[in-house]
Formats: structure tokens, C-alpha cells, sequence
């Protein structure tokens, strides 16, 4: 406000009309504020203000719609908006509130110490992520010294041991004990000594859970037979990969199995008799 200022120029000498033309500012209001500095919703708001700030003195947890019901047992009555308006400017938030960030702030110090953070020769600061020794980064140790090359032990016993995890998984999808129980005694069928339903389906799970097994060994061993060939015979490439013999094998049986069907459906006997 400028009015003041127009107040101590005209003490001092300076016209009024000369110090408004300068500040810019009418006249008129300036008389209206000499004659009535304080004016009633000034007043009156300080008053709230002043009602609003004790409530929040004692008890600072309060947010703006509690402190307009201390302020009104106080005896200022105000709306809730009122008193949202003299809290927001005043900075008279909640304890449990959160304050509100700065827009286009800069980060703060990390909460932790930075173990990746090097400096370079130009005195800036930059991230390394290769890992020269173990226990130091856990997740590009594992990548650069077990999955890799494959030659570590622990890399090739975890490859054979997911092969056989697969292989059981697979086998429970593709085929279902309980609808098999079910389907052979729809039509009549069962096994000899197996009672039909329930113990059928157990039976065949159990007979399925044994073949399974090794049949499951036998792929693991030819996944990792590339690896244990590298790590025996100190040899620096192979031709293929454990993953690639196993395709390689199974379009090889799925090939043959066609090939049989084919020649069964002529009445040839079988391609390998």
C-alpha cells in the first residue's frame, strides 16, 4: 500500500496531488484511507486472525474446519472458507498435514551412501556398474561372472534343475489325470486292480510323476552336456547350445512320429523295421 508513503511526503512538504500523480493513484481513495486507515473487514479480519492463531497455538494439529469451531467458542464466528483464507496465508497448516513442494526444486542429498558414484578425471561425477570382485554390486556380479560365460557350477546345476522344473510343469498341462479318470469311466473303461474315479486319477498321476522324472534327467543332461563339454575339455566355442539340442531333438522325434503315422496309414509296417 502507498498510502503511507503519500502521508510521510506530505508531513515533509511534498503536495499530495503532485506525490499521486507521480505514484500513480487516485486521490479520493487516498482521503477515504486518511480519514479511516483501519478499515471495519481489516478489522474484523484481524481479528479472526487472531482467534484462528490461538486455536492453532493450542492445538496445532487442528486443520482450518476445527479452528472455525475454536474460533466461533472464541467469539468469532466466520465461514469455513473465511478462515481457509487466513490460514493459507498466514502458513497456519496442520501438524499432520503435508506441505507442499516447491515447483522446479532441486533434489536433496541422498539418503544413503552413493557405492556406484566415481569420479572422473574432468572432476565429474559418474556411475560405474561393472563389478571387479565379489560382495560389491550383487546384481552385475551375478550377470557378468555366472550367466555370462555358463561355465560356473552353480549357473549350469540351476539350468539343469529349471529343465526338470519344466519338464513336470509341461506334463501337468498337457495332460489332465483327473479328466483322463473321468473320460475312462464314461466309457466303460479301467485299469485292472484300480478302482474307477478317483483312485484312477491318483494311479495315473503316480505313474505319470515316475516316467517323468527320467525323461526330464535325460533333457537336463543334454541341455548342459555343451557346458560340462567347455568346462572338461577346455574348449573355447561349441557348435551348439544346450538349448538348441533340445529343439533340435524334439522336432527330431516329432518328425519321425509323423513319418510313422504316415506309413501306418499305408500298411507299411515302420520305417525303422
Amino acid at each position: 500500500m502507498m498510502y503511507p508513503l503519500v502521508r510521510e511526503l506530505a508531513v515533509d512538504g511534498v503536495p499530495v496531488t503532485v506525490t499521486c500523480r507521480v505514484l500513480k493513484i487516485a486521490r479520493q481513495p487516498y482521503y477515504r484511507w486518511l480519514n479511516e486507515p483501519v478499515t471495519a473487514a481489516e478489522l474484523a479480519e484481524a481479528y479472526r486472525a487472531n482467534a484462528l492463531f490461538d486455536a492453532h497455538r493450542d492445538d496445532p494439529e487442528f486443520g482450518y474446519r476445527f479452528l472455525v469451531d475454536e474460533a466461533a467458542d472464541a467469539g468469532e464466528p466466520m465461514a469455513a472458507r473465511t478462515a481457509w483464507r487466513i490460514c493459507s496465508s498466514n502458513g497456519w497448516w496442520s501438524a499432520f498435514g503435508k506441505p507442499k513442494r516447491a515447483k522446479n526444486g532441486k533434489p536433496g542429498p541422498p539418503v544413503h551412501d552413493d557405492l556406484l558414484a566415481v569420479t572422473d578425471e574432468h572432476g565429474r561425477i559418474r556411475h560405474d556398474f561393472t563389478a571387479e570382485e565379489p560382495n560389491q554390486v550383487w546384481l552385475t556380479d551375478i550377470t557378468e561372472r555366472f550367466a555370462r560365460t555358463g561355465s560356473h557350477p552353480l549357473y549350469i546345476i540351476s539350468y539343469f534343475l529349471l529343465i526338470i522344473g519344466f519338464a513336470y510343469f509341461y506334463n501337468s498341462i498337457a495332460f489332465n489325470p483327473v479328466d483322463t479318470a473321468d473320460n475312462m469311466k464314461k466309457y466303460g473303461g479301467f485299469i485292472p486292480g484300480i478302482r474307477p474315479g478317483r483312485q484312477t486319477a491318483e494311479y495315473l498321476n503316480y505313474i505319470l510323476t515316475r516316467i517323468t522324472l527320467p525323461g526330464a534327467v535325460f533333457l537336463g543332461a543334454v541341455a548342459i552336456l555343451p557346458f560340462i563339454a567347455l568346462a572338461a575339455g577346455n574348449v573355447q566355442q561349441f557348435p551348439f547350445g544346450g538349448t538348441s539340442i533340445l529343439i533340435t531333438v524334439g522336432v527330431g522325434l516329432e518328425t519321425m512320429k509323423q513319418i510313422e503315422s504316415q506309413l501306418l496309414m499305408r500298411n507299411y509296417e515302420g520305417f525303422l523295421r
